[in-house]
């Protein structure tokens, strides 16, 4: 049987109906917390995809035959559970109407009462069956309790109700409300598992959606569900694994309103641990994924007063740890990587404590793919970052175990915490002491080195003698190599007990450097020890080589000193990165500029070929062969390659190729592209590169060298004894440094205010002697390479002021803020300006088409009166022939 929550991950594995339970996994390979149903007899074990598989014990017959003699009896059980069988959603609707067709036709109490009460397989009833389809109707509901009331009290072979089923599968509140009226005690009432309908609730948004839509939970009866059966006593009540409805609330997902119900209900549920000791925080965040997930644990987060966020299991797992080993990102499921990132976001700006099992399940959340993988643990590592956590021992710890790539991400922009525990790692006595070693040390070797070189050559070479402090040069060399030597022995050793020899140590090419340089120097004092030897005896003919050996070794040494003052000062690490990145940026443009170094030189040798002074002449007087001399600087492509290198660097004038007008045309042309195209592109791609580290990357660059060389120190501290009484005395070292400046400025205050006297004389001489204390104090500190020295001297010496270096970053920051700011307003203004500038030509061209159209209609009107004047001069006309036809009529009328 399947408990609670599977502790180790396990593939995905499918079972045919021969009892073998299939373990709760996700396909994804996330591993989920399982609650267990009873699914008409069926074991299903819910994870976040519905897998699920049958239990021996409850192993349905799906297929069986129901033995009866009375067919009309069993038919309307027959019909509802085929359609329960075949999962169909149409088929489940027609099922209502098949249900009310049996009814009209079975009209009989007696008939009814009998199909209702009838029990099949796994003794489940109509009512059982019809409770597990998704929202059935209130009405057909109501009528099979009116056939048999007694049958809501009834449960199946696994224990459960039909109120189990209803909450399980979805049903409506007025259904839910129907199954609890007709029998209150169900509410409380548990399954052979202890499971109660409430648990159940929480279940119905898997067993329905599959993957956990939060189209049920947002449901406006879902919480008048959650409310009823939470105000019976069911949300203090536990599955056979002390699992109480929180915890399926939170597994699941549901929404903030369900939980506020149940948190009501019960308060102290919300850190309730199960039988595991896992709280409901636990399998929220083992189910991040889910699309209701983010709101459960925002919500869980949300409550005051409670430290959920860092309540371990029985195993001493964190909520974190369980999602780091149970949600693994896939680059094909953007939403549930979104939602799970969501519910990682929360947790952390909750700001959990900064313990070291907390950093551990951190850094070790990761996906199988590796390119996500590493988007993935930047962005939590981001997170992370942002709400500037405070740098202890343990986040130390933490990052010194990541990989350079990752470890960068917390130096792109230092958190004053994180420079303030530098700075106090950098002036403990330790790596003040290696600090100063390694200082003095590589000067030495690089003094010494240089001291003993030139007479081991002549040694080995001219058989001349060494002089009197030739050995005392070998030995301090000797000493170094031995020094040098046991400090990286004692990191190997530190980081092979630490089991991160190959991951950290391997993968610092500065100890690799550091070991060359070892092993070198070792050589080198091999050698040199010849020379104090009575007989030895060299090949004259590598003399050269040795030489070149030993110039390649200064430079190694050099090189090694300046990464040491990269580490220590941060001019230096601009410097050394500036360079870097200078070189890396270069590549593109050396490339280019040796393809012109290359067609030049072969031009000028074809140029030259064939010429008087190419191909010789018989004539041998002085100035036949200086030209001879000078022209054969062209006349191969080896010789013409080297010449335009140095035309490069302007020591080849234009004078070389006076015998040639295609030569001069072609140094013309060479000088115009590569002295004053390429030598500015130049001068650009370095400038660019160097201010990119100067600007950006200056604090980065000096706060992870100096990180470095912390972890360097430390994984060679370790390895050191500790002794109580050196930490008693630099307790003491500190407070008395602290006194005497308290001391010392009281005195000033006390000398600068007082008259003379004989009490300021005294506290006069008093301070004096103070001083020169001190100052003995500080030189036996130096002797012993700053063991001795208080620890606010060593800060002074090698700390820096984050504070001014924040401050000056906040003010550039703002500069270049205000900068953009009013670029961006001018350029606003700008384009404002176009538009208002463009917007008024379009009036402008408005206005005089509408000029024109009134001129147009004006002419047209004018036109169109003009043209009615005439109509009624015409008509005036006819009206006064009219008149005039009319007076001659009356006129004969009146004649008559």
């Amino acid at each position: 049987m399947s408990e609670g929550f599977q502790d180790e991950p396990v593939k995905l594995s499918s079972s045919a109906n021969n009892g073998v339970e299939n373990n709760s996994i996700s396909e994804d390979g996330a591993r989920e917390i399982p609650i267990d149903y009873i699914d008409f007899g069926i074991m299903n074990v819910i994870n976040g995809r519905g897998d699920g598989a049958m239990n021996a014990d409850d192993l349905a017959l799906i297929d069986s035959a129901v033995a009866t003699d009375d067919p009309d009896v069993t038919h309307l059980y027959t019909i509802c559970k085929e359609a329960l069988d075949q999962h169909n959603q149409e088929k489940s609707t027609e099922i209502w109407g098949d249900i009310r067709e049996w009814f009209a036709a079975h009209p009989m109490p007696e008939e009814q009462t009998a199909a209702v009460t009838y029990r099949g397989d796994h003794e489940t009833t109509v009512l059982q069956i019809v409770c597990k389809f998704e929202n059935p109707p209130t009405d057909i509901v109501r009528k099979l309790i009116d056939c048999s009331p007694e049958t809501v009290t009834w449960d199946n072979s696994s224990g459960q109700l039909p109120l189990h089923h209803a909450c399980a599968y979805g049903a409506s509140y007025d259904v839910i409300s129907l199954l609890e009226r007709s029998y209150p005690a169900s509410t409380v009432a548990k399954d052979n598992r202890g499971r109660t309908p409430l648990h159940f609730a929480f279940t119905a948004t898997v067993k329905n959606n599959g993957d956990g839509d939060d189209g049920n939970v947002d449901r406006n009866d879902f919480c008048d569900t959650v409310r009823l059966l939470s105000d019976s006593g069911a949300a203090f009540v536990g599955d056979e694994n002390g699992m109480l409805p929180m915890h399926y609330a939170c597994a699941y997902g549901t929404s903030a309103a369900a939980l506020q119900i149940l948190f009501d209900t019960h308060p102290n549920s919300i850190f309730a641990n199960e039988d595991k000791g896992r709280t409901p925080l636990h399998f929220a965040m083992v189910n991040a994924h889910r699309p209701m997930s983010p709101s459960v644990v925002a919500f869980l987060l949300s409550v005051k007063d409670t430290d959920i966020i860092n309540i371990p299991d029985n195993s001493g797992d964190l909520p974190l740890s369980l999602f780091a080993k149970a949600v693994s990102f896939d680059p094909y499921a953007a939403e549930k990587n979104e939602n799970a990132f969501k519910c990682l976001e929360l947790y952390i700006n909750a700001k959990p404590h900064p313990t070291a099992e907390f950093y551990e399940a951190l850094f070790a959340i990761t996906s199988h793919n590796k390119k996500l993988s590493h988007e993935i643990r930047k962005r939590c590592f981001r997170t992370y970052l942002a709400t500037k956590p405070l740098v202890g021992k343990e986040f130390f710890d933490a990052i010194k175990r990541l990989p350079t790539w990752l470890q960068i991400e917390a130096f792109i922009s230092p958190s004053s915490s994180m420079m303030e525990y530098l700075n106090s790692k950098t002036s403990e006595p330790i790596p003040t002491m290696m600090l100063m070693l390694d200082f003095t040390f590589l000067v030495l070797l690089v003094v010494f080195f240089q001291l003993s070189a030139n007479e081991t050559i002549d040694c080995l070479f001219d058989n001349k003698g060494v002089g009197d402090s030739f050995p005392a040069y070998l030995g301090v060399l000797l000493t170094i190599s031995i020094y040098l030597c046991v400090k990286e022995i004692m990191q190997i050793i530190r980081y092979f007990k630490a089991g991160s020899l190959r991951t950290l140590w391997f993968s610092d090419v500065k100890n690799i450097l550091d070991v060359c340089l070892v092993v070198v120097t070792f050589l080198w004092c091999s050698v040199m020890f010849q020379c104090i030897q009575e007989d030895q005896s060299f090949d004259s003919s590598g003399k050269e080589w040795y030489k070149a050996a030993m110039a390649f070794t200064v430079l190694l040494y050099t090189l090694t000193f300046l990464l040491f003052l990269k580490s220590v000062l941060i001019d230096f690490a601009v410097f050394v990165s500036g360079m870097t990145n200078v070189i890396r940026n270069l590549l593109t443009f050396l490339v280019s500029l040796m393809i012109v170094l290359l067609a030049f030189a072969g031009a000028f040798a074809l140029v030259f070929q064939g010429t008087r002074t190419c191909n010789g002449t018989e004539d041998n007087s002085l100035y036949t062969t200086e030209k001879n001399g000078m022209d054969s600087k062209f006349c191969t492509f080896r010789e013409s390659l080297v010449t335009a290198y140095f035309m490069l660097l302007g020591q080849i004038g234009p004078e070389e190729t006076d015998d040639s007008i295609i030569g001069k045309w072609i140094y013309a042309i060479f000088m115009f592209i590569v002295v004053i195209l390429l030598t500015n592109v130049l001068i650009a791609i370095v400038t660019e590169s160097y201010n990119h580290i100067k600007a950006s990357k200056a604090q980065q660059v000096f706060w992870y060298n100096r990180f470095a060389f912390i972890c360097e120190v430390d994984a060679i501290a370790e390895v050191l004894p500790k002794h109580k009484c050196f930490e008693r005395f630099m307790d003491w070292s500190h407070r008395t440094w602290r006194i005497w400046n308290d001391f010392r400025n009281e005195e000033i205050e006390y000398v600068t205010d007082s008259t003379l006297s004989i009490d300021s004389f005294l506290s006069g001489i008093l301070f004096l002697v103070t001083y020169f204390l001190v100052f003995l104090w500080l030189i036996a500190g130096l002797v012993s390479l700053g063991l001795l020295w208080p620890p606010q001297v060593r800060q002074f010496i090698f700390g820096y002021n984050f504070e001014e270096m924040t401050t000056a970053r906040v003010m550039k920051h703002a500069e270049n803020n205000m900068n953009e700011g009013i670029m961006k307003q001018i350029n606003d203004l700008k384009k404002e300006t176009k538009m208002q500038r463009i917007g008024l030509k379009k009036d402008v061209d408005d206005i005089k088409q509408q000029i024109n159209g009134l001129k147009e209609e004006t002419r047209m009107q004018v036109n169109r009166l003009a043209e009615d004047v005439n109509v009624i001069k015409a008509q005036m006309n006819s009206f006064n022939a009219d008149m005039e036809e009319i007076k001659e009529l009356l006129r004969a009328l009146s004649k008559e």
